[in-house]
């Protein structure tokens, strides 16, 4: 195969693999664990519950943890920090994140943001509290613009509370997001925060077929010059 052939296949093989991009990409949201995971399938995913960590171990701001990095001011009086903490009841085990404020929770109007050290395609979150819940009083942003929310009815009843889950899947791999803020409404309520799971964006199909279409050609090109 000379040159110009083996140019032209190259270019086939390109178009082909922008052709076999996902069209009508959108994002679903869940207010259901069991069903956030159940259409992730079998992607693979990463949950920080915060387990393996030691209860009162304080998250500063811009700390890393598992590959995540918190960023955040909590407004009020003392300037508290992200504790990781066992006091309440939570949704796995017992570490969960609240703060070192006395209350060992977040208060309504507290907001932080966690940047990941890969893109992520899926996000889902326990928020828990026992005050009195109304739907859209938190919320996830990701860096790309996605918006997922809290219903009012909880998904987990737990025995010193109620535990709100928020997630989002991303179809489209392009729009993949690098950060997410949770943010919550300004009112007289604490809650907790637990469970974060997160599916890192996979190779592209698209490149997939890119990359086999060039080893393919790699295996035709050798067959001719061997019959050269």
């Amino acid at each position: 195969m000379n040159k110009s052939h083996l140019l032209g296949a190259y270019y086939c093989a390109f178009e082909l693999a922008c052709l076999a991009s996902p069209a009508n990409a959108a994002f679903t949201t869940y207010s259901s664990q069991a069903s956030f995971l159940s259409a992730l399938g079998a992607a693979p995913t990463i949950t920080h519950d915060y387990d393996s960590q030691v209860a009162g171990s304080l998250i500063g701001d811009g700390d890393t943890l598992n590959g995540a990095t918190y960023s955040y001011t909590l407004s009020r009086a003392g300037n508290p920090s992200i504790q990781i903490d066992n006091f309440f009841d939570t949704t796995s085990a017992s570490n969960y994140l609240g703060t070192n404020d006395g209350s060992g929770a977040f208060v309504g109007g507290d907001a932080f943001t966690i940047t990941f050290d890969q893109a992520m395609h899926a996000i889902g979150l326990y928020v828990i509290s026992a005050d009195f819940i109304l739907a859209n009083d938190f919320t996830i942003t990701t860096s790309s613009g996605q918006t997922a929310n809290n219903i009012a009815t909880s998904d987990v009843m737990l025995s010193d509370g109620d535990a709100y889950f928020i997630g989002l899947t991303e179809d489209d791999f392009s729009l993949g997001f690098n950060s997410i803020m949770l943010s919550s409404f300004e009112a007289e309520y604490l809650f907790n925060v637990d469970d974060i799971t997160v599916a890192p964006v996979p190779l592209p199909a698209a490149v997939w077929l890119f990359g086999s279409g060039l080893l393919g050609l790699v295996g035709i090109s050798r067959r001719s010059v061997r019959k050269a």
